[in-house]
């Protein structure tokens, strides 16, 4: 819908079209009116031990936002007959003129109601929204009584003036933060704006997206925000979200729809995310030992259509390994148990190399009746046995991998990605790195000439190979098999060939000096929004921390400490955490899980994978930390 007018006004912006009159309600009958005293008490009841949670706000000097959050449940108490407890007076900034507040309610993790509210103070338009919110037909109707032990308040307040963002448009994806700031365009008297809480609900994922979307609005074509004469503006809110607790102020503040504070960076904080990511992966197997691929959290929707059988064995990989980590603790036993299926359901798909009877490969899911496998499934599956110590228990499953790896190994030491077409190209930059990987972890338990030497004639080739076409997916994989095999062959080739991966990497890590925003720093990101795949860069980065402190080298080594800390705040940043299940209906299969990137909520079970490595990667190397 259009809105014209000259200026770009808040209150204006505020305004929507007039409700249409409701009829009359019926009169209820005396049964009807029981079931509602029955259901006031129910009501009353739980809201009052919903209460008693939180710790009640000090009569002498309140908090700002805690009293307004207090204020609004009590006025949504009172809006519906129920019994309230005397608010004591407001603090005095909550009496300050404002033009605009936002109000939401959220029941069972849905946006339920949400209106604009305005008054002569901070608390009166709070009031003021809270009440035409409940009324708002958008959503799904009025707010219902029914609803109310459920519900959970959000408030948005200005957190600065509207800005002019037009000069900035050939670098607008640093101009304004999406999912953060509402975004407002204008082009005469034609003038809409973008909600930020929109973001989420509907999958924005780009800048220019918004922009599209507001230009369909006021009447432009797709990229109209590219005219001149067309004004962008931005306007940064503070976003509060109502939220109990035995020790906290009732209330958690938000950043793109998630805590804004960042979680201490210690052992146990590590120790804690890799736990939440790994029960959530084994909440998802299936009985056969399948993981979930995609699930999206917003919409409470698994998505398997396109099965990824490389990320199943790379997510075995993560349970095998944090098994061999967490071994004689009480918690190994469930990890394993998930490994262990896992790796019954990889078997399941093996079958003979075309070439080589004695090797053997592992079909895709998608693919099994084609007989298509890929090099990586192979790898990450052999990996997943000798990084979790299980491969005495499967030895011929073993024996049968590595006979398949070694067979694809050309004449140039490179390895061909696909066993059903050998002579077919692609896949350079992470399925050999994957298998050398797995091979690393074989020869250094059996010592095995000839794996060593296999991986020996790999290395001329894969070393021009990164100097001629350097790539990001490329540097975790290697790096991890060279650090390795370091260990083997203690030759300052593979060291060095470590560095130079790494000193190339850290170019796309955002840093305090460079960062548009303050939660992309210590994110990696190349020509993207940084995300998930931070985790294998920061796995890399850790990997040759500890080659550099190992071999003296203090520069490197302090460089790569301070890249692995920042980067290790920036993965937290993207785990769902019981805060940030406040907007989501099944909290249970997101708990713990980590977000594509710093907007989207798209769980996949390789990013999970990733994290969790990651993070075992630095508690295995006890002075990234240095608490």
């Amino acid at each position: 819908m259009m809105r014209k007018h000259l200026e770009i006004s808040p209150r204006r912006l505020a305004r929507r079209p007039p409700k249409k009159k409701r009829k009359k309600k019926t009169k209820n009958n005396k049964y009807v009116n029981l079931l509602w005293i029955i259901a006031a008490i129910v009501v009353a009841i739980c809201i009052a031990s919903k209460r008693l949670k939180s710790e009640a706000v000090p009569s002498s000097q309140p908090d700002k936002i805690a009293y307004l959050i207090d204020a609004t449940r009590s006025r949504l108490d009172e809006i519906f007959g129920l019994p309230v407890s005397k608010l004591p007076e407001p603090p005095e900034e909550c009496n300050q003129p404002i033009d605009r507040v936002y109000v939401l309610v959220r029941v069972g993790g849905k946006l339920r109601a949400t209106y604009p509210g305005t008054g002569p103070t901070l608390l009166e338009a709070v009031r003021n929204g809270l009440w035409d919110a409940i009324q708002d037909d958008d959503y799904g109707g009025p707010l219902m009584f029914c609803e109310l032990p459920q519900t959970r308040i959000e408030i948005m307040i200005p957190a600065g003036k509207t800005t002019e963002i037009s000069q900035q448009r050939s670098q607008i994806e640093k101009a304004f933060a999406l999912g953060a700031d509402e975004v407002i365009m204008s082009l005469g008297t034609e003038i809409d704006h973008y909600y930020q809480w929109s973001v989420i609900r509907y999958k924005i994922s780009s800048h220019k997206r918004v922009l599209e979307k507001l230009c369909d609005k006021i009447g432009l074509p797709e990229y109209g925000w590219k005219n001149p004469n067309v004004r962008i503006f931005r306007r940064q809110w503070s976003h509060y979200v109502e939220w109990p607790s035995e020790n906290g102020p009732g209330y958690v503040e938000l950043y793109r729809h998630r805590r804004k504070a960042d979680r201490p960076m210690t052992a146990e904080t590590l120790r804690q995310a890799i736990t939440m990511a790994a029960d959530r992966l084994v909440k998802t197997q299936a009985p056969n030992g399948r993981f979930n691929y995609i699930y999206d959290p917003i919409k409470d929707k698994p998505d398997n259509d396109k099965y990824n059988t490389v990320r199943l064995a790379g997510t075995t990989y993560a349970m095998a390994r944090l098994t061999h980590f967490l071994k004689d603790t009480t918690d190994c036993q469930r990890y394993d148990l998930a490994a262990r299926r896992g790796i019954l359901f990889l078997q399941a798909l093996a079958a003979p190399m075309p070439d080589d009877e004695e090797g053997t490969f592992i079909r895709g899911v998608r693919t099994v009746k084609k007989g298509h496998g890929k090099l990586g499934t192979m790898g990450l599956a052999l990996l997943a046995l000798e990084s979790g110590g299980y491969a005495g228990d499967y030895p011929e499953l073993c024996k049968e991998l590595t006979k398949g790896i070694l067979s694809l190994q050309n004449p140039d030491g490179s390895f061909s990605g696909y066993p059903y077409d050998p002579d077919k190209e692609g896949g350079q930059d992470y399925y050999p790195g994957e298998a050398m990987l797995a091979l690393c972890y074989q020869a250094y338990r059996t010592g095995d000439p000839l794996l060593i030497s296999a991986i020996e004639r790999a290395f001329p080739y894969y070393r021009d190979h990164f100097t001629r076409q350097p790539a990001t997916a490329f540097v975790l994989w290697q790096v991890d098999a060279w650090r390795r095999f370091y260990a083997l062959r203690p030759e300052r080739q593979y060291a060095a060939f470590v560095f130079q991966q790494i000193d190339w990497l850290l170019q796309w890590q955002y840093t305090q000096q460079n960062s548009p925003f303050c939660d992309y720093v210590g994110g990696f990101t190349v020509g993207k929004k940084p995300g998930i795949s931070t985790s294998t860069y920061l796995e890399a980065v850790i990997i040759a921390y500890d080659l550099a402190r190992e071999l003296g080298d203090e520069q490197r080594a302090t460089r790569y400490r301070e890249a692995a800390h920042q980067g290790l705040s920036f993965l937290l940043r993207l785990q769902i955490t019981n805060v940030e299940t406040f907007c989501l209906s099944n909290p249970s299969l997101s708990l713990g899980g980590f977000r594509k990137n710093i907007v989207s909520h798209e769980l996949r079970n390789d990013n999970d994978q990733h994290a969790i490595t990651c993070m075992i990667t630095a508690l295995e190397t006890q002075t990234v930390l240095n608490e």
